[in-house]
């Protein structure tokens, strides 16, 4: 039932919910897969910078959620390297990453009313085979990094983090899901390295994150995810369904107090 309120959201109110780059679903042959990667240590990336790891997704003119003429990006999970943080792999699957890191990424704001973020992934994969996460989740993440215009270590800071709500994926199928931002307590932290007084939290990246996209949390550092590649398709940061439903209930409330008062002064 919430994937269906999440697809009626979808169709009725994106001129009111979406802007700038808050909506991907790389219907535009031209654009391709418009810079989206997945972070990969052994690819150096066309910007010559030395933490540029930044690889172009496969893209694909048809098979996505719309069928013949839909697009869709995908990467193999395979090729993939974590961050390796407090015990445990963060992979890095799905993001837009031109100019990583001396340009903010591709504008998204999240700071809507109840802003929730819907996306449809499919896990990619042959005959006799299937998807393995290797105990980690899907989740959207937000972050910035500072190198402070050196490239020595320590030097930096940064400040990562994920939500605690998870995303499907089908098997060779499309599957939606919708997940609520909420607020600080809603994340959890990837990785945080600030110098005092520095203290970034989730929320105060929510106007225009400098870095932001999909991962996969939670990999322990003995297991590796495999099996094909995930596939992704309409991206939308969105009003929360429940949101809209309670906006709804309230404009035929007041319509139809203003019918009765018409009512009654006729």
């Amino acid at each position: 039932m919430r994937n269906v309120i999440a697809v009626t959201v979808i169709c009725v109110v994106p001129s009111v919910a979406l802007a700038s780059y808050d909506q991907e679903y790389w219907d535009i042959p031209v654009l391709a897969n418009n810079d989206w990667t997945y972070w990969d240590m052994d690819y150096d990336g066309a910007s010559g910078h030395p933490t540029d790891h930044n690889k172009p997704m496969n893209y694909f003119l048809s098979g996505g959620v719309g069928g013949a003429g839909s697009g869709y990006v995908s990467g193999p999970l395979g090729e993939m390297e974590p961050a390796e943080i407090h015990n445990v792999a963060t992979y890095w699957p799905a993001y837009p990453g031109e100019e990583f890191p001396d340009s903010p990424f591709p504008y998204v704001d999240l700071s809507i009313p109840n802003a929730a973020v819907s996306v449809y992934i499919k896990g990619i994969h042959g005959l006799g085979s299937s998807i393995d996460l290797a105990g980690g989740e899907i989740r959207f993440f937000i972050g910035y990094y500072d190198p402070h215009g050196t490239p020595e270590e320590g030097d930096d800071e940064q400040a990562f983090y994920c939500t605690e709500g998870t995303f499907d994926f089908g098997d060779n199928v499309w599957d939606q899901t919708l997940v609520s931002l909420g607020g600080d307590l809603d994340w959890q932290t990837i990785v945080k390295e600030e110098e005092y007084p520095r203290d970034t939290q989730p929320t105060d990246l929510y106007d225009g994150p400098q870095q932001w996209g999909f991962c996969i949390h939670g990999v322990p550092l003995n297991e590796i995810p495999g099996g094909g590649a995930l596939g992704f398709d309409r991206f939308e940061v969105v009003p929360e369904p429940a949101t809209l439903v309670l906006l709804a209930i309230g404009l035929v409330t007041l319509g139809l107090f203003g019918l009765q008062r018409s009512t009654r002064d006729a």
